[in-house]
């Protein structure tokens, strides 16, 4: 009886973490992507770094007390890359020329971008970090309160718009810099 049970129980974590994993749409030709997405930018990377964003709680006993329940942050990992533009295919008017793009972690099943070292086809004498962006814009989410309602809890947000962070994942044709893309942004920017 307890060899069916954890039978079962490993079947379900497999479905589960099958479930989870990323699975994307194909990606969008040049145009469209041009189109949906906030920027598209060319340049390098300068620096990364993981942060954690919250926009929600959930009860937990470890957390901290608010009325009967106890709360803590339901937190989301991100790879931040600190990125330095060369090139503005498209972009905001005020955008800097130095931004963050956010990326769920590439390690996890949210179809976070690997922004890792490349040669470049032909070389193999430098490691190269330079890319072409695609992304969305950012919004940074703060909790501002938290009241409880019968058994349910809400969480009041504030959104505010961020000018230098932007989000990209692997569904998005985020990729490392080749002339061929640059080829068809510039095709397509006409």
């Amino acid at each position: 009886m307890k060899q069916i049970i954890y039978t079962t129980f490993i079947i379900i974590g497999i479905l589960h973490k099958t479930a989870l994993a990323c699975s994307c749409m194909p990606k969008a030709p040049t145009e469209v992507a041009i189109k949906e997405s906030a920027i598209v930018v060319q340049g390098k990377i300068i620096g990364a770094d993981t942060v954690f964003r919250s926009g929600s709680f959930i009860i937990d006993r470890k957390g901290v007390r608010v009325g009967r329940d106890k709360l803590v942050a339901d937190t989301t990992r991100y790879l931040r890359i600190k990125f330095a533009i060369e090139t503005r295919f498209k972009s905001a008017i005020n955008m800097p020329d130095t931004i963050f793009v956010l990326t769920h972690d590439p390690q996890g099943d949210a179809c976070g971008f690997p922004f890792t070292p490349f040669y470049p086809k032909g070389t193999t004498s430098d490691w190269f970090y330079e890319y072409i962006i695609y992304a969305e814009t950012w919004y940074d989410k703060d909790i501002i309160s938290i009241t409880k309602k019968g058994k349910r809890l809400r969480g009041k947000t504030r959104s505010m718009l961020s000018m230098d962070t932007f989000f990209t994942s692997r569904c998005m044709r985020t990729q490392p810099t080749n002339q061929e893309e640059i080829n068809k942004i510039l095709e397509s920017i006409k």
